[in-house]
């Protein structure tokens, strides 16, 4: 009887010996176990400890951080497209206002019949002050100076003979208009 009692001691040894085995290998053998396998006592209560991030919340925060910054890019670029447009409309309100400083600054185009018919007038002038005697045709351009002293230039340039030339400018009696005439002169030759 002995010998069956020390084997029942060893079966409920090693039963015993198993459970806590297999308990301690799966991380189940702690205190609030064996408070739960005790009859009459009440398991304490654990403080709630923070859950564990999972790779979804994870992912999802990643996720909301992307947006916020995504959200912030598209503001700037928003604001950089309207300061491109108020940057774009102050450039076309100048440059139209420099186009039209600058066609009125330029001289009307010729059309070729209105410049044949001023040539035509120059030479048929020019043709009459070379009839002329010196006095006369210094008089005549006397009348275009000050005023129109480019037109008395071309007509004194027109002029075939540059003798003539000479001559009707030396019988120009103001100083003032032959240095006009004569500055216009070099002018035209440039």
């Amino acid at each position: 009887m002995k010998f069956t009692l020390l084997i029942g001691l060893i079966f409920l040894l090693a039963f015993v010996g198993t459970i806590v085995g297999v308990l301690s290998a799966t991380g189940q053998l702690n205190k609030e176990t064996f408070q739960k396998l005790l009859p009459g006592q009440k398991p304490e209560t654990v403080a709630a400890e923070e859950p564990k991030e999972d790779d979804l919340s994870v992912y999802s925060r990643e996720m909301k951080e992307q947006k916020r910054v995504l959200e912030e890019k598209q503001k700037q670029v928003q604001e950089r497209e309207q300061r491109l447009v108020t940057v774009q409309t102050d450039i076309e309100r100048l440059l139209g206002k420099f186009e039209a400083a600058n066609a009125a600054s330029q001289p009307p185009p010729v059309d070729q019949k209105t410049k044949e018919n001023e040539i035509a007038g120059l030479k048929r002038m020019a043709d009459t002050l070379v009839a002329m005697d010196d006095s006369k045709a210094a008089a005549i351009l006397q009348t275009y100076l000050p005023d129109r002293a480019r037109e008395a230039a071309k007509l004194l340039n027109s002029l075939p003979d540059e003798k003539k030339r000479a001559r009707i400018l030396s019988k120009i009696d103001e100083p003032k208009l032959q240095a006009t005439l004569l500055e216009e002169l070099k002018n035209l030759e440039q």
